[in-house]
């Protein structure tokens, strides 16, 4: 019992990271404050773009995916119990993204996570995993959908898995346990997706667009010539105008020549003397 607390309190300490947090203290863009409010991979590539997405996202991940591959090399030599103590990492780290106590216990909703812990229990499951996400998340434009269905998945892949590894004895204390978790994970999942599943049963939920390049329409060749006609007169003009400026520059510059001043008289104009 006391090594799956430690593992539990280990993994809050990674899940603490909140990159969404720290990427906008680093840039000045506070995620919490655009689109949806979420500081998570999926507001940042709808308000920041690609990159911050990026980042923010394989981070994320990394940071359930790097204690639960610790786990599995510290505690592999044991046996099955191996998978029922990353679980217990994992779901530390589950608590700590979504649940930071430094941010009034509002965080992520803990999809990048996610997809970390479960490459450092079966990549297998992984796989399918990620391709349903990103499957379901291109054909219907929603990431909630997508994020939903994957938590199914995992369920149904947990319990396959739970099969496999205790084939003789499924109702056993490990067994139960690993199940266990991985459905309390999988529906807090869901559960941080709630205002999602309100938004997609009234027809609001944010949905991905592409975006189309406008093709520039073809030109015949009169349009062309045309055009190439009034570039002409445009340089000629704008020649014309250069030459202007440069004479009055030099007319500026040049020298004051001393003529004589005139007088006026009763016969007219004559040199002043």
């Amino acid at each position: 019992m006391l090594i799956r607390l430690i593992l539990v309190a280990v993994g809050y300490l990674f899940g603490l990271i909140q990159t969404g947090f720290f990427y906008g203290k680093i840039t000045g863009v506070d995620l919490a404050r655009l689109g949806s409010g979420n500081r998570d991979a999926t507001n940042a590539l709808r308000t920041v773009g690609v990159k911050g997405a990026v980042i923010i996202c394989f981070i994320d991940a990394m940071k359930a995916f790097l204690p639960c591959a610790v786990v599995w090399f510290l505690f592999k030599s044991q046996g099955s119990i191996v998978y029922v103590y990353q679980m217990y990492m994992a779901f530390g780290v589950t608590l700590g993204n979504d649940f930071p106590f430094y941010l009034k216990f509002k965080g992520g909703k803990g999809v990048a996570s996610t997809c970390g812990w479960v490459l450092a229990w079966n990549m297998p499951i992984w796989c399918i995993g990620m391709a349903s996400f990103f499957l379901i998340a291109f054909t219907t434009r929603i990431v909630s959908i997508a994020s939903l269905f994957t938590a199914v998945v995992i369920i149904v892949s947990g319990f396959i898995f739970d099969g496999l590894i205790w084939p003789d004895n499924f109702w056993n204390g490990d067994s139960i346990e690993f199940i266990g978790l991985i459905i309390i994970m999988a529906l807090l999942l869901i559960i941080r997706h709630s205002d999602n599943i309100r938004r997609l049963f009234n027809g609001t939920e944010y949905r991905f667009e592409p975006k189309t390049k406008q093709k520039e329409p073809k030109m015949t060749e009169e349009e062309k010539k045309h055009e190439e006609e009034i570039e002409q007169e445009r340089q000629a003009e704008l020649e014309i105008f250069r030459n202007k400026v440069a004479q009055n520059a030099v007319r500026d510059r040049a020298p004051e020549t001393d003529y004589p001043k005139k007088v006026f008289t009763a016969s007219g104009f004559k040199d002043e003397e």
